[in-house]
């Protein structure tokens, strides 16, 4: 049975600022969303993949928009794994 959850946005904004505050010795935060002011909604990514790559084993990867992949070049999904383009 899953668990489920009820928070405001200023629950939220506080959550991930102190998992920010958490991860900032471990870098285990990746890329952080951007926007105009405090609106960090957007993650942006690049469209072209340029050079091999590999989703780790036992991960997930995700992309956004019209992803093109250079002439011999590969991206490799390794069997449980799963790479999604929204």
């Amino acid at each position: 049975m899953g668990s489920t959850y009820t928070q405001n946005a200023l629950d939220v904004r506080e959550r991930l600022n102190e998992l920010e505050y958490l991860n900032l010795d471990n870098d285990l935060t990746g890329d952080q969303p951007t926007g105009g002011g405090i609106d960090d909604v957007f993650f942006e990514n690049a469209m072209v993949v340029r050079t091999d790559y590999e989703i780790t084993a036992g991960k997930s990867g995700m992309s956004a928009g019209d992803i093109v992949i250079d002439a011999g070049v590969t991206v490799t999904v390794p069997v449980g794994s799963s790479w999604v383009i929204v």
